[in-house]
């Protein structure tokens, strides 16, 4: 057996020469040509050979040499037995045919060798200007150390998505995620917090954010300020002392169905528009109310009333000059135009006069003054 030696990793032309001989010692020939079929490959000591002759090539006899017989492995081929050429392992090739050699089946180590661990310079090549030493100090700076069971132990600063999984984790991981996160008694206790705990816990959130400030507080109040005065300004234009009952909501649906609710008159102005007005019509009404006082609750019929002025006629008789047909022929005709005014008055309240209001101060108004039919400017 020989060692031929260290190749580099895929490196094709192994070549191992070896010969046969006759138990006298003479080289002979086997009883056939030896193939590459006829040769065991073992790597590193174990029984797991070689299992294909991909790469081998056998030449048997070798340069037409009786006895002589040449193998040359092509460690580059991986093919059908991936994985099996490696760096810095070493080989063990054996001879094992099915062919006799001097009528004897023969077994031999035919050669022995290794593919190396070549430096990482002699394969690429140093690049210019670099220095070995510096680079291998370089390295050596980045590395841990020392080695945590085998292993690097660094921190992680980033991961690939998808790369954290079930099999990845520890049995405890699920754990330690659920011991910080809120359990079902925390959750019920909370639950049950009365306002006081709450405002508490509030202030003292608040307290921890450092939100209550002066600069926040300030900020908070002028906010609040500009706001309620915005409401109050609407608030105020709203009338919420409303006479005969009114509601707000039927107020608003007047106010939305008109085209414009600013040209709407306050109560003010009205009051200084029809101040005068009023004290006319009321000075009217009580001269009405001082005739109609004197009316008696059931009118009588003009008859009546003309029988009976005949009879005041009579009992003062005609004054001088005058004549008395023509006298009462007047009053009758004052009466029945007094009696047709009165006629048309109603007094469902007893001293007061009922009527149906169209205009004031010659400006027309609608709506009869019922809740949901308000006065309002036609």
């Amino acid at each position: 057996m020989s060692y031929i030696g260290d190749f580099p990793e895929d490196f094709a032309t192994v070549s191992i020469l070896f010969t046969t001989h006759a138990a006298s010692g003479a080289a002979v020939a086997p009883s056939s040509g030896f193939e590459a079929a006829d040769v065991k490959i073992y790597k590193n000591g174990s029984a797991a050979e070689k299992t294909s002759t991909n790469g081998l090539t056998m030449t048997s006899p070798f340069d037409s040499i009786t006895g002589l017989h040449c193998l040359v492995i092509d460690t580059s081929n991986d093919t059908g037995d991936v994985g099996f050429w490696v760096a810095g392992a070493q080989y063990t090739v054996v001879l094992s045919p099915d062919e006799t050699v001097d009528g004897l089946a023969v077994a031999k180590v035919i050669g022995t060798f290794g593919l190396a661990l070549a430096p990482v310079f002699a394969r690429v090549g140093a690049p210019a200007g670099a220095s070995v030493s510096a680079d291998v100090a370089a390295v050596k700076a980045v590395l841990p150390a020392a080695l945590v069971s085998g292993r690097i132990d660094a921190s992680v600063g980033a991961m690939a998505a998808n790369v954290m999984t079930a099999a990845a984790a520890a049995a405890d991981l699920t754990t330690e995620l659920q011991s910080g996160l809120a359990t079902a008694a925390a959750i019920a206790a909370l639950n049950n917090l009365s306002a006081a705990q709450v405002n508490a816990e509030v202030d003292t959130a608040i307290a921890d954010a450092a939100l209550a400030t002066a600069a926040n507080l300030a900020t908070v109040a002028g906010y609040l300020d500009t706001e309620i005065a915005a409401i109050l300004a609407d608030t105020n234009e709203l009338q919420t002392d409303w006479a005969n009952g009114g509601r707000l909501d039927l107020i608003l649906d007047a106010r939305a169905s008109q085209a414009s609710v600013d040209d709407l008159p306050t109560n003010a102005e009205l009051a200084a528009a029809l101040g005068s007005a009023d004290d006319a019509v009321l000075a009217q009404v009580a001269l009405v109310k001082a005739k109609t006082d004197n009316l008696p609750d059931d009118p009588a019929d003009q008859s009546l009333v003309v029988a009976a002025t005949d009879a005041v006629m009579s009992r003062l008789g005609a004054p001088a000059g005058a004549s008395l047909s023509a006298d009462i022929a007047a009053v009758k005709t004052d009466t029945a135009a007094v009696k047709s005014k009165t006629d048309s008055l109603t007094f469902t309240v007893a001293g007061k006069v009922d009527a149906n209001i169209t205009h004031v101060n010659e400006t027309a108004v609608t709506g009869t003054g019922e809740t949901g039919n308000e006065w309002g400017p036609a």
